[in-house]
């Protein structure tokens, strides 16, 4: 079993043990001994896409709907840098943010030039 193929499995794990589908895997990666950085980077959205993009840069390497479901989760879960929130926060509260937890994330957030390497919960 590759690395990839470990990463991969213990975040579907990880899904299943927060409440989660179990989405079948296959696995038989072969991990590699050098980067394919471009590659991926067409492949894989950006935080900001919308979801009808995703969808349909997954789709088109065959992950259905609930697979990418389950992977947007486990992307949630965790930590996210300040500077992919400030937007939403400063100048005023976006307004489609529930406001007691804009306000929970202005005390994580609290500045609108936050340190682009620290996290927040």
């Amino acid at each position: 079993v590759s690395c990839a193929d470990i990463l991969a499995l213990s975040a579907r794990d990880g899904i299943v043990l927060l409440g989660g589908p179990k989405v079948e895997m296959k696995t038989g990666r072969k991990d590699s001994r050098e980067s394919y950085y471009k590659v991926v980077e067409d492949y894989i959205p950006n935080h900001n896409d919308s979801i009808s993009l995703v969808l349909s840069l997954f789709q088109s390497t065959g992950i259905d709907v609930e697979a990418v479901v389950a992977l947007l989760g486990a992307h949630s879960v965790g930590r996210v840098h300040c500077v992919n929130l400030v937007q939403r926060l400063y100048p005023t509260i976006d307004p489609t943010l529930d406001p007691s937890y804009a306000e929970y994330l202005k005390t994580r957030c609290p500045s609108p030039n936050p340190d682009p390497t620290i996290n927040t919960t």
